[in-house]
């Protein structure tokens, strides 16, 4: 809910330096990161991708196989969500494995922005959970209510690999963000 919890236990985000993997490394692996392209850890500071960063460090696998291990891999960079933000009334009906995504509205910053908080159950769910949190925290009501996240997924590629189910838990997952984007406006 909007307003709900915060101070000193905020959710935040850091800038990730980018890391060159060791030459010979061919494939995507866990831990390595694309050379040149922007990854963010979850972390104090808010610097989340651009739109077009987003869509450079996928661009930048040749196969679905490694995007999809990206994938997974920013998943697992997702910093714990607190048992306690773990309920029923955080839960994103509509996904066929079990998400939490929590809101709240940062008035200190100028402009005002929102905060999201997220898990899920599984792994590829999470990863798509770190995507949307790239492209949505720390952003105006506003910036969220007119981005086409649907549409940033399809640039990356990932429109062609979800199965209907996990297509259908992304765009549920969108739209409780951009209620949460509505009701802050």
């Amino acid at each position: 809910l909007l307003g709900r919890g915060g101070g000193a236990n905020a959710f935040a985000v850091f800038p990730c330096r980018p890391f060159t993997a060791p030459a010979g490394v061919a494939k995507y692996r866990p831990g390595f990161y694309v050379p040149g392209a922007a990854l963010w850890r979850r972390t104090e500071f808010n610097m989340t991708m651009t739109v077009d960063e987003l869509v450079e460090s996928f661009e930048f696998f040749d196969d679905w196989e490694d995007r999809y291990a990206y994938v997974i891999d920013l998943g697992k960079k997702l910093p714990p969500m607190p048992e306690a933000e773990m309920v029923e009334e955080n839960k994103v009906r509509g996904c066929m494995s079990q998400v939490w995504l929590v809101c709240e509205k940062d008035e200190a910053a100028n402009p005002p922005v929102l905060r999201f908080r997220a898990n899920s159950d599984a792994f590829i769910v999470k990863g798509l959970i770190a995507i949307l949190l790239e492209l949505f925290d720390g952003q105006t009501p506003a910036y969220i209510t007119e981005t086409d996240a649907i549409d940033v997924m399809g640039r990356i590629g990932l429109d062609q690999h979800l199965s209907p189910n996990r297509r259908n838990g992304l765009v549920a997952m969108v739209e409780r963000i951009k209620s949460f984007a509505a009701q802050a406006a």
